[in-house]
Order: C-alpha cells, then structure tokens, then sequence
C-alpha cells in the first residue's frame, strides 16, 4: 500500500519538476501575480458588498487590488519555498518554482463559497489576543470565525496537506515536515493581521487606530501594505542567501556601505527640511507607529535604490573593474550574467515600491533617480564617461534623494519648499567634489577610454586639480551657510584635498574612499543643520490652535460614530472639513446654526460618489458658509484643527486659509489670522492674502511687514 501511494505520488510531482525546469522564475512569479489578481477580482466581485475592485474611489481600489492583497498571496508562496528548502525537498530556486507555479491554489476559495452561496467578509485579525481562537477553529467547520469562509478553509486544509505530502515524500523526515507545516500556519495567521496588530500594541494602541489614524501615511490600505512588504522583502532576502549562503555573504560584504550612508545621510537631511518646514501639517507626526514604518520604506527606498544603481554600474563596469584589479560582484565571480536581470529588477522593484508606500508622490520623485542611475551607467548614453557631466548627474540624482526625503511630509510640494542654499549643495558644492570618486578607478577608465579628471591629465596633475575643486568646495560653503562654517571648513577641507594631492605618493594601491565619503556625511549632517535652521514655517499650526482655543487632545476621537467620521475624513481629504463637522457633532459640540449647511453637504455627498468629480466651487461654498455658523457661535474646534492637519495642499486649500483669515479678521483675532493668512500666500500668493496679510500686520502694529506685503499686493494687483 505504501508503494503504490509512493508510485502516485511520483508519477504527480516527477513529470512536474521536469515541466518546472523548462520554465524561468521570473515567468513564474508573472503567471503567480496574475492569478493573486484573478483571486481578487472574484473576491471582490462576489463579497457581501459587491464592490469590483473593493473600493468605490479609484487609487483606494488600485492600493488594494495589485498591491495590498497580492502582498499577502506572496509572502505565502516565499514562505512555502523557504520551508520546502529547509524541509530539504528541494534547492531554493527549484522551491520557489514549485511555490509558484501552485499559485492557481488561491482561486480555489471564491469559487467554493460561490457554489455554497457563502459571501466573503475580509478581515484581519484586529487584536493579538484573537490569535489563540483563530489558531483553533480556523479550520474548524462548526465554528464561525469572522473573514473564514467554507472556501478558505478548503482551500487552505488542502494546501497545507499538499505541501506536508510533498515533504514527507521528498525529505522522509516526518517529523520536521510537521513541524514545518505547523509554522506554515501559524504563518498564515501571523501575517492575517496578529503581527500587525502586535506591532500597534507595542506602542499602546490597537490596530485600527494605528492604521487608521492620521500619519506620513494617508490610505490605510497602503500602510498594510508597507507591513506586509517589509515582511516579504525580508524574506526574499533570506531566500537569496538559502540559494548560496556563500556567495550573498561575499556580496554583502562588497557593498560599498560608504556610499550608502552618504544617500541615507542625503535623504535623511530632505526628511528633516520637511518636518520643519510643514510642521504645521503634522502637528502629531510619530504619534502613529506607521509613521516609522514610513522611515523604514524611505530608508529603504534608499538602500535598494543604491544597490540597483550600483549592480548596473558594476556590470558595465567589469571589463575595466578587471583591467584594474578591482573587486567586484562581477570580477569575483559572485554574481553570474545569467543572474543580473533577476537582482536589478528585485532592486529596482524593491526601492520604487518601497517608495511608492510612502505617497505616489513620492513614488515619481524615485523613480526618476532610479532612471538616470541607470542611464548613467548604461549604454548607448553611458553618461560617466563624460566629466563633468558624470558629476553633475550623481548630483542630480543626489538631489532627487533628497527630494525624495522632502516628499515623504509635502507630496508634490516637495521642491516647492526647499530654501535656495539647497540647490548650491547639490548643483555647486557636490560637482566640484564629486570628481574624487573616480579616482580609485582611474586604471580601469583609462583602459576602457572613460574621461575624467585623472585619465585627462593623468593621476598626478589630476590629483592636483581634483584636490584644488574640493577645497573649492569646502570654501563655497561658507559663502553659503555664513562665516561661521570658515573655520570647519578649513578643518575638514584642507586635510582632505591634501591627502588626494599627495595620493599618488602614497604607498597602498587603493584610495580610501571611506575617508572622503565620512568627511562628506559629516558634513552634510552639518550643512542639513544650518539648512534647516533657515527653513521658514508658512504656518505656524500650534500658535493657530492655541489662538483658536483647540487643545492637541480633541485630535483623538472619542467615540465610536465619531471614530468612523475621522476615518471618513482620511480616506477623503478634499471632504474632511465635512467628515469631521459630523465627527463634532457625535460629540455634541456642532451648534444647531450649522445643521442645515451639514444637511447641505450630504446631499451633495450622496450625489456625487466619486470625488473627482465634485463642484467644488459648490462644495466649498457652504464648507465656508458652515465654518462661518461655526465661528458665530465661537464653536471653533477639532474640524478646524483637522482640516488645517489634512488639507495643506490639497485641492482649493488656500481658498481655505484664505476664508478662514478673512473670518478671524472680523472677529479682530488678529494673531490667527495672520497664521491663516500666511498659508494661503504662502500655497497660492496673490494681490487678494497679499492685501489680507498687509492690514493684518498693520492691526499688529508691524509696519515693516505692513509695507512688504502691501508692496506684494502691488505687484499682484493687475496693471
């Protein structure tokens, strides 16, 4: 009897690994997305709701649809592969295909409930402490689990007894194969909502609250989804080194880890300009624990940015890298040409979509510094072998970065606030020091005809005039930042711009690059200092609220109804004056004046399901009409706070502010209005704040200011 079911089971998976072997992973991983969005499409097409694509508002549906739940689905098949390797069935690589190619498995439950009539309830596990029942009675049939239906119980039995056939068959080892299957379920568990849910109790909230409430992150959807690629990114990392322990160690060994923490140190100083600058945004930023989940995607964006630049570089590279003696993945045989369009798309994928979880915005910003690393590496334009525009092009893409950091608070706004000493740094300063990164590559350039400064004049006169541009450099800055960076200046410039002159004399065959790279993170922290210190705040939020008479505490939600108006007016900024009117009024503080404007804009709520399509001259309207009812009856409260939280910049904002001065200006509260006033000129400037700004000043008894402003109101004002 054990034959024969050794025979069946043979004659299934022995023609599969023969047909498995004919096919690449990465064709695998394509048919297996295309499946997670068929799965998701009858799931969201057959769910109680019956909402095709789960979400009503587009770019919602889009987060959820190909990002969120496929994330799910394949931290499943990573983690399949990693113990059918560790359950010794197979290698890594042909784990992974077996995973894969058993993806049509997700589309087993849709189908199920269908024919039984069962309607889907998605749902994650909310709390840690559900995590014993759903352990228990997920594959229970007689007892109802809140988001288990009959069919992902189908499906999921029959998966796990397929995988433990499969290890049991090839390892022979009963035991570990139980084992492994035990933690393949809790898995599945962990990853449905436990971890997260651990992850928000650790900072003493819940779930909901972590991800629901205000943060660097808007959707929710999209900070599950952060959640869950962190996870799978480190899981592939892990399954990188089960394919060759070796190998992924003498690679990371090769990283050059100087220039990484330069870009972290660039992306880092664009992060910190944003928080000073739009503050008044994000009165309660790290508050919200996703709001370093937020760090780590932009960190990340980073990191895998770089090794996506630097893999492409090395590999053009290696012809010269081998002329020079130069170690590399390539040189040294660690990487194979075979496995090149695997690692750079894993890179490339990585670092845009680690971007994109932060905003889209954002998203743009990398994926442009992703482009011209690539171009500047690749042919036909191979732009490194052209100084100096080599130079200003790592510049460049050093500014994105950074931009990339500013993005991370302001969204599309992000070049819009930079003070100008950030655009000397990058497109002055770092050209005239960036030169000396070719240095250590000078024998490789000059066999494969690359120009720079050293294969122009040769190493000795090019060290020379390598070292006057950084001096040049260090000096520059103080005719930026002030003469109070002369003195560390000279400090850090002159030893450094010595050591590269007299290189050539030196006895070690290689420059030390991580002395030139620690002296330009040094100083960069320091420059990111004197930057921000110049950054202007176009609103100052906390003296507004204070003017305003709204205590930081009425920003947490009190009750249930209230809790789901918030959220309503996360979900929606262009409408959360409204929302979050209706969150006042659950908690009895909304007069009865503003009722019939309330009324009013349900109405036009209920018309108009998608919010692209709102009148907002209309709209905006009786959101003015319903503030001012508001502040007549000097009930100026938690809506105000958060619509100055959410709506910054979003659509008509400054007509916001702008209302809201003009409002405060009547009521000769003179201090909040300049506040208000401040945005509204600072987002859309014009002859209409200009003149606002001006007489308010004037009722300050700030004359200097008066005349500025009513000078800006004479160059507005139509000739």
């Amino acid at each position: 009897m054990k034959k024969k079911i050794e025979n069946l089971i043979d004659s299934v998976i022995t023609p599969l690994e023969r047909h498995l072997s004919k096919h690449s992973v990465l064709s695998l991983f394509v048919i297996a997305y295309s499946f997670t969005i068929i799965r998701n499409f009858l799931e969201s097409s057959f769910e109680e709701a019956a909402k095709i694509g789960f979400s009503p508002f587009p770019f919602s549906s889009i987060i959820a649809y190909f990002y969120h739940y496929p994330l799910y689905y394949f931290n499943v098949y990573i983690f399949v592969a990693i113990i059918l390797t560790l359950g010794g069935a197979y290698k890594y690589k042909d784990a992974l295909k077996f995973s894969l190619f058993f993806a049509f498995w997700v589309i087993i439950a849709p189908f199920v409930d269908l024919f039984l009539g069962g309607h889907f309830d998605i749902n994650y596990i909310m709390h840690s402490n559900q995590f014993l029942f759903y352990f228990i009675n997920s594959l229970n049939p007689f007892v109802k689990a809140p988001g288990i239906t009959t069919g992902i119980r189908v499906e999921s039995f029959l998966a796990l007894v397929g995988i433990l056939v499969v290890l049991i068959y090839k390892s022979k080892k009963v035991l570990r194969s139980v084992f492994l299957i035990f933690a393949l379920y809790v898995f599945l568990l962990l990853t449905a909502g436990t971890l997260q849910a651990l992850f928000a109790e650790s900072f003493g909230t819940t779930l909901y609250d972590a991800f629901h409430a205000p943060g660097i992150i808007f959707y929710p959807s999209l900070k599950f989804a952060l959640f869950l690629f962190i996870i799978l990114v480190i899981e592939l990392l892990f399954g990188m080194f089960l394919y060759s322990p070796r190998r992924f160690i003498r690679y990371i060994a090769l990283v050059r880890w100087e220039r990484i923490l330069f870009y972290l140190s660039v992306v880092t100083m664009g992060f910190l300009i944003g928080l000073k600058s739009l503050a008044f945004g994000f009165p309660l930023i790290f508050h919200n624990p996703t709001d370093f989940l937020a760090i780590i995607a932009l960190f990340g964006h980073t990191f895998f940015g770089f090794l996506f630049g630097l893999v492409i570089n090395d590999y053009f590279d290696r012809n010269g890298d081998l002329l020079a003696g130069q170690k590399t993945p390539f040189t040294l045989r660690i990487i194979r040409k075979q496995e090149l369009p695997y690692l750079a798309i894993f890179f490339f994928l990585t670092s845009l979509i680690f971007a994109f979880s932060i905003s889209y915005y954002t998203a743009l910003v990398a994926l442009t510094a992703l482009i011209l690393s690539y171009i500047y590496s690749a042919p036909p334009y191979r732009l490194k072998k052209y100084w100096p525009v080599s130079v200003y092009t790592i510049s460049t893409i050093a500014f994105l970065e950074m931009v990339v950091g500013v993005s991370t608070l302001a969204k599309y706004a992000a070049i819009n606030i930079l003070p100008v000493e950030v655009f000397y740094v990058f497109f002055l300063i770092f050209p005239l020091a960036f030169g000396t990164k070719d240095l250590k590559d000078y024998e490789g350039d000059k066999a494969t005809g690359v120009f720079t400064i050293f294969t122009w004049l040769g190493l000795k006169k090019g060290c020379i005039l390598n070292a006057i541009l950084v001096f040049t450099a260090f000096m520059v800055v103080p005719a930026v930042y002030g003469k109070n960076f002369l003195l560390l200046s000279l400090l850090l410039g002159l030893p450094t711009s010595l050591y590269i002159m007299f290189y050539p004399k030196f006895k070690h065959s290689r420059p030390r690059e991580i002395i030139f790279f620690s002296v330009l993170i040094f100083y960069i922290l320091y420059m990111a200092k004197a930057t921000i210190e110049r950054v202007k705040q176009p609103v100052d939020l906390k003296k507004l609220m204070n003017e305003l008479q709204i205590d930081e505490s009425a920003l947490i939600p009190r009750s249930g109804y209230q809790e789901k108006a918030i959220f309503d007016a996360l979900i929606n900024p262009q409408d959360s004056l409204f929302y979050l009117l209706k969150a006042r009024f659950y908690a009895g503080k909304v007069p009865i004046l503003s009722f019939y404007y309330l009324d009013k804009l349900t109405d036009i709520m209920e018309k108009k399901k998608d919010p692209s399509f709102y009148n907002f001259k209309y709209y905006m309207e009786y959101r003015f009409k319903a503030l001012k009812q508001l502040m007549d009856a000097d009930s100026i409260n938690l809506a105000i706070a958060y619509a100055f939280k959410y709506l910054p910049y979003g659509p008509y904002s400054e007509k916001f502010y702008l209302a809201l001065g003009k409002m405060l200006m009547e009521k000769e509260r003179y201090d909040g209005a300049l506040e208000a006033l401040k945005g509204a000129f600072f987002l859309h400037p014009n002859e209409e704040s200009a003149l606002d700004l001006a007489l308010t000043y004037k009722e300050l008894g700030e004359q200097d200011s008066f005349i500025k402003y009513f000078n800006e109101y004479l160059k507005y004002k139509p000739k």
